[in-house]
């Protein structure tokens, strides 16, 4: 392949990966700012004015997840954070994790991780103490 094939060829790859790079990076921006929100894929594509099929490509290639996966481990990582360094009621969690109460939010953290969430607030595993003191040393 001669060199002005090799970049028009590098050229037409960068095209075509970006607008996924891009759409993915809306669409996770749009999930985290509103974690407490229900949104389904396609309320989230309606949003973000792409057609549902796409949007759920992007997340399956991209992160190897559903929307909806996504949108859980994300709603599961704020609960931890929230749960080991506040004193907010499972309640107050809940909401703000998207869960009606705080007895479904338990039932949900429990699956999830395994623990309860009182559980790992009294105790939370070494792997996530040693990730949020990274997290707040970097970031």
């Amino acid at each position: 392949m001669q060199s002005s094939q090799l970049k028009m060829a590098v050229r037409e790859s960068r095209a075509s990966v970006r607008p996924d790079v891009d759409l993915l990076q809306r669409a996770t921006r749009y999930l985290l700012n509103n974690l407490e929100l229900n949104l389904s894929g396609m309320a989230l594509s309606c949003l973000l004015g792409v057609r549902e099929d796409d949007l759920s490509h992007v997340f399956q290639d991209s992160l190897g997840l559903t929307i909806a996966g996504y949108q859980e481990q994300e709603r599961m990582r704020l609960a931890q954070r929230l749960l080991a360094q506040t004193s907010l009621s499972l309640d107050v969690i809940a909401r703000r994790t998207g869960h009606p109460n705080g007895a479904i939010f338990s039932k949900a953290f429990r699956e999830y991780t395994g623990l309860t969430p009182w559980t790992f607030r009294s105790d939370p595993p070494p792997e996530f103490v040693t990730s949020v003191q990274g997290s707040l040393l970097w970031g």
